[in-house]
């Protein structure tokens, strides 16, 4: 997913055109890098910093990308913090059952 979502970065139109793919691209590689942090509880500011080192803009897609993840299971949030629930590096990037293909 997360490949397929940077081939759609090259193309111009490529988001516009596969809004799905690329959303859920976006949320596969938040929650990779959130996971990364090994911290099972990560500060706001921690998760707007890795959004723009992903190249996301923390203005208009980090709060839905977020909302789609606690949708899924995959974290928890407050205002101040997101909880990792159990996301591995593996586990968000396979096809079991936190497979991020038909969170769109």
């Amino acid at each position: 997913m997360i490949h397929h979502g940077r081939k759609l970065v090259l193309d111009a139109s490529g988001a516009a055109e596969f809004p799905a793919i690329d959303e859920a691209a976006k949320a596969a590689t938040l929650v990779t890098k959130i996971g990364q942090t090994n911290q099972a509880t990560v500060s706001m500011a921690e998760v707007r910093a890795i959004a723009v080192s992903s190249g996301l803009n923390p203005r208009y897609e980090l709060n839905s990308l977020l909302q789609l993840l606690q949708k899924k299971r995959l974290i928890d949030q407050t205002d101040n913090e997101v909880s990792i629930l159990g996301v591995t590096t593996r586990g968000s990037l396979g096809s079991g059952p936190i497979d991020l293909r038909g969170a769109i």
